[in-house]
């Protein structure tokens, strides 16, 4: 993958986080200004929460982080895939929780920064490339920053 593939990964990366994205509200921006007790609350029914998607978020950026690697470490919440929220609002466990994101998302940056375009193009699974991976976090994080504005209009916020 030639190094302008670098850059738009990094570009996707940047625009699903934010703080700016041409398609909508980024992570940041969706996040921003929501409280404990807003992330902890269901207001769907049979939904996940803005916290339960949040971890789910940081989960999968720290998965792709490892696949990429090759290395298994270990995630600071479990379940795995959608950890817990805790089992009443917490606004230290909430800040947490969302400094949680912001650091896998930049060990993620990181790590895409310092591959080669040869690291890029290789398959870290089965199906998927490195990049691939990569965006794959940028493309994952738009679809549930889409659902955290749902959420937050359900919640009147």
């Amino acid at each position: 993958m030639a190094n302008d593939g670098k850059a738009q990964i990094l570009s996707a990366l940047a625009q699903a986080y934010g703080p700016m994205g041409w398609q909508g509200p980024t992570i940041q921006r969706v996040l921003r200004g929501v409280n404990a007790r807003a992330a902890w609350a269901r207001p769907i029914r049979r939904r996940h929460t803005i916290w339960e998607l949040t971890l789910h978020m940081a989960y999968w950026t720290h998965a792709a982080h490892d696949r990429i690697t090759g290395r298994r470490t270990a995630f600071p919440r479990s379940p795995r895939n959608f950890p817990r929220q805790p089992a009443r609002p917490d606004a230290k466990a909430w800040r947490a929780d969302v400094k949680l994101l912001a650091d896998q998302h930049a060990a993620l940056v990181r790590l895409v920064k310092s591959l080669s375009p040869r690291q890029l193009g290789r398959r870290v699974s089965r199906r998927w490339t490195a990049a691939e991976t990569a965006l794959g976090v940028a493309l994952h994080d738009m679809y549930h920053a889409g659902q955290i504005g749902l959420l937050r209009k359900a919640l009147g916020k």
